[in-house]
Order: C-alpha cells, then sequence, then structure tokens
C-alpha cells in the first residue's frame, strides 16, 4: 500500500502524539488523541484512521472533550513513521512496537523504528 502522508504531515501528528496524546499498551496497543476542538482530530482521521468520540464535560465549567482512538493495526501501521518525530514519548512507542514484536512478529518494523531514532539522536555539544 501507497504512504500519501508526507514526512511534515508525519511530524505534525507527532507534535499532537507528545503534547495531547497518549500510548497504552493494554491487551492491544492503542494511540489517543485529547483535544476540546474536533477539527484537528477529523484532520488527522481522514489521515491515518481512528474512532473519534465526544466525552462528556468532567465539570460544570469544563467543555467536552473529543477523543481519536486508534486500533492496534492503525497503530502498527502508522507509528513507525510516527516515531523519528517524537520528543516526549519516543521511549513508550518504542516500548509499544518491542511489546508488539514478542513472539516475533513485527521485527522488521521495530529494527526500522530504532535505527531511525538512533538517526534522529545526536550527542549535545558540552
Amino acid at each position: 500500500k501507497e504512504d500519501l502522508l508526507t514526512t511534515e504531515e508525519y511530524a505534525y501528528i507527532a507534535g499532537f502524539l507528545d503534547g495531547d496524546g497518549s500510548i497504552t499498551l493494554g491487551q492491544e496497543p492503542r494511540l489517543f488523541f485529547f483535544q476540546k476542538d474536533a477539527s484537528v482530530l477529523l484532520w488527522i482521521q481522514d489521515r491515518i484512521g481512528g474512532y473519534l468520540r465526544k466525552d462528556k464535560p468532567s465539570g460544570v465549567s469544563h467543555k467536552p472533550t473529543w477523543v481519536l482512538r486508534l486500533q492496534q493495526n492503525e497503530v502498527l501501521e502508522h507509528l513507525p513513521k510516527i516515531l523519528p518525530h517524537l520528543v516526549v514519548k519516543t521511549q513508550k512507542a518504542l516500548q509499544l512496537l518491542a511489546w508488539e514484536n514478542r513472539g516475533g512478529r513485527a521485527e522488521r518494523t521495530l529494527q526500522a523504528a530504532r535505527n531511525q531514532v538512533k538517526m534522529k539522536v545526536k550527542p549535545v555539544a558540552a
């Protein structure tokens, strides 16, 4: 399947995942994005899929929160391309890919993701 997303679009999605997202390792790996305004989540959903829902406000003066949830197949397809652009959640993303790799699955995906992270990380000059 041809990938129609640009590197810049994956970087943009990575910024949202770092700032307003969550990576979970429950029974199956999932990504969550949270926003008060659904427009950016609709943009992300249009590009990488997922299920969008509206959660009730947590208090009287709070606005509802929109949640975009990506399932395992969507996570495994897109996370390796998002990973090189992550800053805060790099380790969690690598854990998710390693978790998925148990039993020999996704070895090439995990190794490619690790290599991209190694290329991204540069030593800091003292």
